[in-house]
C-alpha cells in the first residue's frame, strides 16, 4: 500500500509540474501532436517498451507521455549493477512510468526531460529455485535530440530520438534475497538508448 501511495504522488507531481513547462509557450494555432516509440534493444533482452507521447495543443516546447519498458540485464553487466560481492545471480526490470519534456527547438530537436514512475526489479539464482522483487520509486533525468529525418510523404512522422540519462532507484518495499543471499540494487545506472517512433 505504502509503495503504491508513493507512486501516485510522484505520477501526480510530474502531471502537476508539465504545465509550469509550458508556461508562457502559448501557440493558439499549434494542434496536439500524438505519437507512439519504442527502444528496440529491449526486445534483444527479452523485453519490451512501449510509449504513447503528446504535444499539446497551443504549446510549442512541452512534451508529455506514459509508457513502460522490460528487460533482463546481459550476464556480462550484472556483477557490476550489484553493490555487494555475491555472485550467481541474474537481474531483469519491469517500469510503467510518465514523462514531461522541454523541447528547445519547434516541437522537435534537443530536449530534456525526466521519466518518473514505479519500477520492479527481479532476481533470481542459477543454483535455487524462487525470485526476490523488489520495489521501487524510479526518477530517470535524461537529455536527448527527436529527429525527423523525412520531410514529406508517407514517412514525414517517422522520427529517431537518442538520449542519455540516469535512473535512480529509490526502494519502497520488496526483498533482494533468496536464502542466505543477496543482491544488493544500484542506487543509479547511467543509460543510453535510441527509440524509434512516429508522430501522428
Amino acid at each position: 500500500m505504502l509503495q503504491r501511495t508513493r507512486l501516485f504522488l510522484v505520477l501526480v507531481s510530474l502531471s502537476l509540474a508539465s504545465p509550469a513547462f509550458a508556461d508562457g509557450d502559448r501557440e493558439p494555432h499549434l494542434p496536439w501532436k500524438l505519437s507512439i516509440d519504442t527502444d528496440p534493444s529491449t526486445y534483444l533482452f527479452g523485453g519490451f517498451s512501449a510509449w504513447v507521447m503528446a504535444k499539446p495543443a497551443e504549446t510549442r516546447h512541452l512534451r508529455v507521455g506514459l509508457g513502460g519498458f522490460g528487460l533482463e540485464f546481459p550476464s556480462f553487466l550484472v556483477p557490476h549493477l550489484n553493490r555487494g560481492s555475491d555472485a550467481g545471480w541474474s537481474l531483469e526490470v519491469r517500469a510503467v512510468m510518465g514523462f514531461a519534456g522541454y523541447m528547445f527547438g519547434d516541437r522537435k530537436g534537443f530536449y530534456v526531460g525526466a521519466y518518473s514512475g514505479y519500477l520492479e526489479s527481479r532476481h533470481r539464482r542459477d543454483d535455487m529455485p524462487g525470485v526476490a522483487d523488489e520495489h521501487n520509486i524510479t526518477v530517470l533525468p535524461t537529455a536527448g535530440y527527436q529527429w525527423f529525418p523525412f520531410s514529406a510523404g508517407a514517412l514525414r512522422g517517422a522520427y529517431i530520438q537518442p538520449w542519455v540519462g540516469a535512473t535512480i532507484w529509490i526502494p519502497v518495499g520488496g526483498s533482494t534475497s533468496l536464502g542466505a543471499h543477496q543482491f544488493k540494487d544500484p542506487y543509479v545506472i547511467p543509460l543510453a538508448a535510441l527509440h524509434v517512433g512516429y508522430e501522428f
